[in-house]
């Protein structure tokens, strides 16, 4: 069935429909140098046209269940019921039974998951238990109590605590002492004179 559109009144070929590097001006130009469509009508009766036989509609759907599906034009609501009871009422059902199926599945799937996580965090704790805390580890520690307690951000409180650090030690740190230059021969003749 050939649909009863209106089709455009020139085409273009060859390398007049190949105007990617053209400019703009240069594409008109091609565009409207198109040879004439043999099929183009004008379109005056649109009412004697031949009749539509069929109509086609495409639903992209990413999950099942979808609110809108399954389209019927008919004159009867008997038709459409029993088109409906055929093709959905079916199709529902064994959706709703492959939800519940995945529903399982995943379930155990979680329950298995978890168990496994909670197996790694006791082998973690155990881990961390049997070895003696770093200085890092207490650090960090330590960080975490004083942001719970302060209810600022632990970088904020590290950059803090890092900015003290360096202003004490420039502050009240060690003065060198000065180390005389080593002496030369000519100061050591000097002094035994």
């Amino acid at each position: 069935m050939v649909p009863p559109l209106q089709p455009a009144k020139t085409l273009l070929v060859g390398h007049e429909a190949e105007a990617d590097s053209r400019d703009e001006a240069e594409t008109k130009k091609a565009a409207a140098s198109g040879i004439p469509n043999p099929a183009y009508f004008k379109l005056e009766h649109a009412h004697r046209l031949r009749n539509i036989n069929a109509v086609a509609m495409e639903l992209w759907t990413v999950e099942g269940g979808t609110a809108f599906d399954n389209l019927i034009f008919a004159k009867s609501i008997d038709a459409a019921r029993a088109f409906a009871k055929k093709t959905f009422e079916m199709r529902r059902v064994k959706e709703e039974e492959l939800r519940r199926h995945l529903d399982a599945v995943h379930l155990v799937w979680r329950e298995e998951f978890a168990e496994k996580q909670r197996a790694l965090e006791a082998e973690f704790e155990e881990a961390e238990a049997s070895s003696s805390p770093s200085v890092l580890d207490r650090l960090t520690v330590a960080l975490q109590q004083m942001a719970e307690a302060t209810g600022l951000s632990p970088f904020f409180l590290a950059a803090l605590a890092v900015s003290v650090v360096c202003l004490l030690l420039l502050c009240c740190g060690r003065k060198r002492r000065r180390t005389p230059p080593p002496r030369t021969q000519n100061e050591e003749e000097k002094k035994k004179r």
